[in-house]
This record gives C-alpha cells, structure tokens and sequence, in this order.
C-alpha cells in the first residue's frame, strides 16, 4: 500500500478527543512497573516525556523503556515463552510475524477505549498502531541540489557510493524492495524484478544499515546522500545539523505503522491504561508537533 506524501500528514493524529478511565485499572494489583522495549532515538525520548512520565505521575508504576536493536524480531521470539517486557513498539511487518508466532496477547480493546476512535487501518487484534508515517526517499539537500521526485533517482549515476538501503528482512529495506520492484512492473506479489533492480544499484551503494539510529549517524558522518528511511526521523537530523529532507515522489511512500503490542502473558488493565494514555489526542498531537 502506498500514499502521496502530499495529501499524508506525517505522525498525524490518529483519533479524536476522549479521556480514559481508570476504573478497570484501580481494581487490579499494581505491578511493580512496565517495561517497554521501544525503538531507542528521539522516538523513545518523546514516548517517556508525553506518555510514560504522565503514566508515572498519575498511577505512580514507573515505566522503563529500552531502546530495540536490529535483531529485535529474533530475540523476542527466543523470548516468546518468557518475556523480558510487557510491550514493545515494532514495525507492522514484524508484528505479523510475531502474532504468527504467538509472540503477542490479544488486545482488549474494551480496556482501551481510545481505540475505538482510531482509523481501521490502525487496529489489530494483538496491536494497535500509535503513529502513522511514511517511508521516504531521505536525501541531504546540501549534497543534492536538485530535487527528488521519483524512487527512480535511487540509480541517478551522480550519486554513486553515497547510497544507504536497510538489509533484509528490515522494514525499510522491505520496503525498497518493493517500490524496485513496481519500478520494473513487479509488485508486492510480484517481488522477483525487485531483486533484479535492486543488484543494478551496487554501483552507487555506499553503505547497508541495520536499523534507523544507524542510518541517522550514517547521514551525520556525511559519506551517505540519500537513503530510503523512516520520514519520521528528518525532525531529529535536521536538528542535529544535517539538512536532510524527505522527497513526495510521483510512485507515492509506503505506509508504515508503528504498532503497540503486549507481550505473550502480560495484558492487564494497567497495560491497557498505558496504551490508552499514548492514544490520548494530546499526546497525538505531540508526536505530530515532533516528528512532523
């Protein structure tokens, strides 16, 4: 699935105005806290200060956020039975994989009444979506002075050597995958072109990252142009002095969707609450103003 950037606003709101109630919650044992196993980066930086501090200061159950790492899929799985964490904040096409595997509880969503307000696309049965974003063409405006308009530019000759792509199966690298794969009249059903058009980019292929706090540092060192990655970290990057921005392309960004999910054995109404407090329209609007 894909969008025009143009008519996509990034991390946008994704529900309308209701407060939650802590009834269910309040008549349930405490636990000593939740964890959380997010992203690392400025995303787990803007989860503690909008939503686990909050959650802190109004249940008083302290919340620990780890940052993930890029064997994130395997090591939960190695976990299933016994996990280290109550929720975790992962990509869409991992939480398929996962609830496959028995990885998540199902969510109740009677315990989350903000849900109901979310978009179809942002509800599953073991995981609800919390932002809604755009994996783009990145690209260092200082380096590349003309614009970007099509994923076709990945291949542009000028570029040769400063190319990133995430490795597979990562979510980015997926997806690069199969907008090479459209290019040559392939499709997500249809993935085979996509390797093909994928080996023609070797000559201008600087650089293979594992996960997104890479490809940011890889931008930061300057050897690293363009990149197909996340829209959502261009805010930080910028502000980290690196004048990158994220092209609208006339094939349109797939879609990415991060998911909230419990852990296998670890659903109760104080979960729930946590992840009612991080659907709140506030806290939207924050992830919005931040990442936007």
């Amino acid at each position: 699935m894909t969008f025009d950037r143009r008519k996509f606003l990034s991390l946008a709101p994704l529900l309308a105005l209701e407060a939650t109630s802590p009834m269910a919650a309040a008549q349930a044992p405490k636990p000593r806290q939740i964890t959380l196993l997010g992203y690392g980066g400025p995303f787990d930086v803007v989860t503690k200060k909008y939503v686990a501090d909050p959650f802190t200061a109004a249940t008083g159950i302290p919340v620990t956020i780890r940052g993930g790492s890029s064997d994130l899929t395997s090591s939960l799985l190695v976990q299933k039975d016994r996990p280290q964490y109550d929720l975790v904040h992962t990509g869409y096409d991992s939480y398929t994989l996962l609830k496959r595997s028995g990885v998540f509880d199902p969510v109740d969503v009677r315990q989350v009444p903000d849900a109901a307000h979310l978009y179809p696309i942002a509800r599953y049965s073991h995981g609800l979506a919390t932002t809604i974003t755009a994996v783009s063409i990145v690209y260092n405006t200082e380096k590349i002075k003309r614009q970007i308009t099509s994923w076709n530019d990945l291949w542009d000759p000028a570029f040769k050597g400063h190319v990133a792509i995430e490795s597979l199966p990562g979510t980015y690298g997926v997806d690069a995958l199969m907008m090479a794969a459209r290019l040559t009249g392939g499709s997500e059903k249809n993935i085979g072109p996509g390797f093909t058009r994928l080996q023609a980019l070797k000559p201008n292929l600087g650089a293979i990252y594992t996960n997104s706090s890479q490809c940011q540092q890889l931008f930061e060192q300057g050897g690293t142009w363009i990149a197909p990655w996340y829209s959502g970290r261009v805010a930080s990057t910028v502000k980290s002095g690196v004048p990158v921005a994220a092209a609208s392309t006339k094939e349109g960004e797939p879609v990415y969707l991060t998911m909230m999910c419990p852990l296998k054995g670890r659903w109760n109404p104080w979960v729930a609450r946590f992840m009612n407090m991080h659907l709140a329209a506030d806290v939207q609007e924050a992830f919005a103003r931040e990442f936007a």
